[in-house]
């Protein structure tokens, strides 16, 4: 996801702002593997870039 992009850049709050957005679409599309791996991205990326 763009997430990801945005963590390789070193631009963390885009980062984070981006792993929202992924979150809340694998969310509403009942995607709980994707709902898992991007939690885990969104703490990494709180707990210091990932």
């Amino acid at each position: 996801n763009l997430g990801n992009v945005y963590q390789t850049r070193g631009d963390l709050d885009r980062a984070e702002e981006m792993c929202e957005k992924s979150l809340e679409l694998f969310t509403s599309m009942g995607s709980k593997p994707m709902v898992e791996k991007v939690e885990s991205l969104i703490v990494a990326l709180r707990r210091g870039g990932g």
